[in-house]
């Protein structure tokens, strides 16, 4: 009995380490990767930050970090197009609502569509028409910025489609490197 005593916090220590962040950081090897793929896109310093913030590319080799750019593209679209329809429910200027029904439906296409086919050709290994995909969705992405400009409004969603559009662009750098096989 006494020996259950000491063993429950022996394995609750385990359990901890195992669990903790620290554990799970990247590992020298993996960072030079990183660093390396992401030194060659438009936004350094972003993805070295988004993949270091994902534990899944610890251990990923140029298609898994690509593959997380494109999935964090994914997620960002997803999260703009929510914004996107609580905006449409609260704006009153109908020029505004006229904006945010363009987003909508580009954010829309790119979701339902553009990602989809992204994804389907990246894991099939075509990358042109993944990165045809992706630049689609990113065009729909502009499309709902510039669109507010147009109408002579300031965007309600500026930092966002921005931010989508970085993620975008280095999911499309990081794809351009797989289709050059230069890595």
């Amino acid at each position: 009995m006494e020996n259950l005593v000491f063993v429950q916090p022996i394995r609750l220590v385990f359990i901890l380490l195992v669990l903790s962040p620290s554990f799970c950081r990247i590992s020298s090897k993996d960072a030079s990767l990183v660093e390396r793929v992401c030194k060659r896109t438009m936004y350094p310093d972003l993805c070295v930050s988004s993949l270091r913030s994902n534990p899944h590319s610890a251990g990923a080799d140029v298609k898994g970090l690509a593959r997380i750019m494109l999935e964090l593209f994914r997620d960002k679209a997803t999260d703009n197009l929510v914004q996107v329809k609580k905006l449409q429910k609260m704006a009153t200027d109908p020029v505004i609502q006229r904006c945010l029904n363009v987003c909508l439906i580009e954010y829309g296409l790119a979701n339902d569509t553009y990602i989809l086919a992204a994804f389907k050709y990246f894991e099939s290994n075509l990358m042109a028409d993944a990165l045809t995909n992706t630049g689609w969705a990113y065009d729909g992405v502009e499309t709902c910025e510039e669109n507010f400009g147009e109408e002579h409004r300031s965007s309600l969603l500026t930092a966002r489609n921005n931010h989508a559009m970085h993620i975008s662009h280095i999911a499309e750098d990081i794809m351009s490197i797989l289709a050059e096989k230069s890595f």
